[in-house]
C-alpha cells in the first residue's frame, strides 16, 4: 500500500529523528535525502551494515526518503555515515600535463623523473625547465572540472596535413602528395573524493605527428633536401591515479606505441580546487 501524502508530510523534516522501537533492540528513523538517489544510498547502507540496518525507500520516488531500522549498537554510525554520503558533490579541477619525450641520442642527458611528482607549481617550474632544456618537447595541458562520482570529458583535436609521398614531373618539378590525419588528445576522468586524496579515474587516448631526422626517405625537394616520412605517436593511459590537492603526480601505465626514434609520452596529473 503506498505511503500517504498526509504520511510523507509528517515523515520527512529536514533533520532525522529517532525513537526506540517498541522491542527496545532497534531504532528507527525518517531520513530525507538532499543530494543523489535515495535508492542508491539505501543500497550502499544496505551492503555495509548488512544485518544490523533495514533500509526502505518509500514508494514515492519523489519524496527521496528512507526509512531505517537499526541496531542501536550501530545506530549513531548509521546516521554518520549517511551525513558522508549524502552532501552536496564537489567540484574538483584536474590538471592534465601530456608531454612528449624526444628520443634519447647519444650524449643526451638524462632527466630526473621524480621532479615531476611534488607540489603543482614546482612540477609545473620543473617542466617549463625541462623544456627550454631540450630534454622534453611539446608541453601540452588541459584543465577539466570534473562532479565528483562523475565522469567529465574533454576532446582536443584537429585535422593536420602531412606528406604522403614526394614525386618528380617529368619536367623536373616536384610533386607532394598531401593527406590528412585526426591527431589530438581525449580524456575521459572521473574523481573519487576520499580523506586526504582524491582518485582519479583516468583514461586517456593521444596521438600526434612527429617529424623525424631519421627515418624512412620519400623522395628529394626542390632545394635538394630529403623529405621524410611523417610518424604517428600515440599513448593510452588506463589507470586510477591518487593525488593531493594541490600536488601533481606522474601517472603509471602510460602505453606509447611508436617507431624507434620517435620518442615516447609522460602524463603529468594534479588535482586543485575548482574556482
Amino acid at each position: 500500500m503506498a505511503v500517504s501524502a498526509l504520511l510523507v508530510a509528517a515523515l520527512a523534516f529536514e533533520t532525522a529523528k529517532s525513537q526506540q522501537g517498541d522491542d527496545g533492540k532497534t531504532k528507527r528513523v525518517a531520513y530525507v535525502v538532499k543530494y543523489g538517489s535515495a535508492k542508491d544510498l539505501a543500497a550502499t547502507l544496505g551492503k555495509y551494515f548488512k544485518g544490523d540496518v533495514d533500509v526502505q525507500v518509500t514508494g514515492d520516488p519523489a519524496n527521496n526518503l528512507l526509512l531505517l531500522s537499526a541496531n542501536p549498537k550501530v545506530f549513531d554510525e548509521v546516521l554518520a555515515t549517511l551525513a558522508k554520503l549524502d552532501r552536496r558533490p564537489q567540484l574538483i579541477a584536474v590538471e592534465i600535463f601530456v608531454v612528449d619525450v624526444p628520443a634519447k641520442k647519444a650524449g643526451d642527458k638524462e632527466f630526473d623523473e621524480k621532479t615531476l611528482s611534488g607540489s603543482l607549481k614546482d612540477v609545473a617550474t620543473s617542466l617549463k625547465a625541462l623544456q627550454k632544456s631540450g630534454m622534453l618537447g611539446s608541453v601540452r595541458q588541459f584543465t577539466l572540472t570534473a562532479v565528483e562520482n562523475q565522469s567529465s570529458t574533454l576532446m582536443n583535436g584537429e585535422t593536420k596535413p602531412y606528406v604522403g609521398g614526394v614525386t618528380k614531373t617529368g619536367i623536373g618539378n616536384t610533386q607532394f602528395t598531401i593527406m590528412y590525419r585526426n591527431v589530438g588528445t581525449q580524456v575521459v576522468v572521473t574523481p573519487r573524493v576520499g580523506d586526504k586524496t582524491v582518485t582519479l579515474e583516468l583514461k586517456m587516448d593521444d596521438s600526434r605527428m612527429v617529424q623525424p631526422e631519421e627515418g624512412i626517405p620519400l623522395g628529394i625537394d626542390d632545394k635538394g633536401r630529403q623529405v621524410m616520412a611523417t610518424e604517428f605517436v600515440t599513448a593510452k593511459l588506463n589507470a586510477a591515479v591518487s593525488v593531493t590537492v594541490g600536488q601533481a603526480v606522474l601517472a603509471e601505465g602510460v602505453q606509447t606505441t611508436a617507431k624507434a626514434g620517435t620518442g615516447r609520452t609522460l602524463v603529468v596529473v594534479a588535482v586543485r580546487a575548482a574556482q
